[in-house]
């Protein structure tokens, strides 16, 4: 195939205008589908009526064939081509109406095949990147995928969008072996009127660990500043706290410009008091308010998710946190002595202000 200066990638639908390059993969022995071989009927299909070929790789009418020879109804369901000037792939979204799960047939919300030509160039992490927001927007809060568990390079690509391991499964009913599940929380988008709050993620890991390594950011947290290792550990559980609870951090960026702010959600405290806020933020975005509009979306959020009352606590000598807590409402509940410090812990007031919605309704 003749080298050409790459596109940036992006998502079109199947149409004719593009349809040559598919084929042309499928004729040198490509096929989208990860479970059979089906590069040969396609091209039949094609070559039959170009139109109605097209038309099938988006159409939610028919049956689809299982490998066990069985044919089921089809799933509401997205079809994208990865497209950088030429045709590079496939990414595909199914899903059940109304809820997370998926049949016992369906191995996962999310599949994907890059050409093998097109690999290595990112494609594959940039692709399942962009079809997440098209999950949340059909209603899901989280989307499952598997892969064979020696499968390196399509492990790095869901971990690096947010995936954690939830399972191990025998795949025999998709006509395969011993799978891996990835689960990735989607969870809310927060809107206020300067910042935009994302659940945290792996793509957040570099300026995680520019806060945690800084005295006057992470530093003010109850663990203190922490170095790259313990950093990851630190991520690795917010996003567990997404995937297991439907709740957690969020990363904090400025509409305007996209800056990195800081970290502000909820967490289970590790002293025993239950659900608590937890903020920081970066010092060069200080003085603006930002945890303060941060932190009434978040309260916000909590109570339409009816996550009960929430604390909070923060050091005796940090005097900015102490003025937010009083301006969200809260009131001191206790005072705690420990070896080097004293901490406050705050009560949630009865019913925070609401500033924020997320960008899809929640289903609760």
């Amino acid at each position: 195939m003749a080298a050409m200066a790459a596109m940036p990638l992006t998502l079109v639908a199947p149409s004719l205008d593009k349809v040559e390059g598919y084929v042309d993969a499928l004729r040198q022995g490509w096929s989208p589908n990860n479970l059979r071989d089906v590069s040969a009927e396609q091209i039949n299909a094609y070559e039959a009526d170009p139109a109605a070929f097209v038309a099938s790789l988006t159409s939610r009418e028919g049956l689809i064939l299982l490998p066990d020879g069985s044919r089921v109804p089809k799933l509401p369901f997205i079809a994208r081509w990865l497209w950088d000037g030429e045709f590079a792939g496939v990414i595909s979204l199914r899903w059940q109406e109304g809820s997370d799960a998926l049949p016992a047939h369906v191995s996962g919300h999310v599949g994907y095949a890059v050409v093998p030509w097109k690999r290595r160039r990112g494609y594959a992490r940039a692709a399942l990147a962009a079809i997440l927001p098209e999950a949340r927007s059909v209603g899901l809060d989280q989307v499952t995928l598997t892969c064979d568990p020696d499968n390196a390079a399509s492990i790095g690509v869901i971990e690096a969008n947010g995936g954690l391991l939830a399972a191990h499964i025998d795949a025999s009913l998709h006509g395969d072996g011993p799978k891996l599940v990835y689960a990735i929380r989607l969870g809310p988008i927060l809107d206020t009127e300067r910042l935009v709050l994302n659940p945290i993620g792996s793509g957040d890991f570099d300026q995680l660990a520019r806060l945690n390594a800084d005295p006057e950011a992470g530093g003010r947290l109850k663990h203190g500043v922490l170095d790259a290792a313990a950093t990851r550990d630190q991520l690795d559980g917010y996003r567990r706290i997404w995937v297991d609870h439907g709740h957690g951090m969020f990363a904090m960026r400025r509409r305007d410009t996209d800056a990195f702010v800081g970290i502000a959600g909820l967490w289970q405290h590790d002293d025993g008091l239950g659900l608590a806020l937890r903020y920081a933020v970066m010092p060069e975005q200080r003085g603006q308010g930002f945890t303060l509009e941060a932190m009434r979306a978040v309260l916000d959020f909590a109570a339409r998710r009816d996550l009960g009352p929430v604390v909070a606590v923060t050091r005796e000598t940090n005097a900015a946190s102490r003025r937010i807590l009083d301006a969200l409402g809260f009131s001191l509940r206790e005072v705690r002595q420990h070896d080097d410090r004293r901490s406050l812990v705050y009560a949630q007031p009865a019913a925070p202000d609401a500033t924020a919605q997320p960008r899809r309704q929640d289903p609760s």
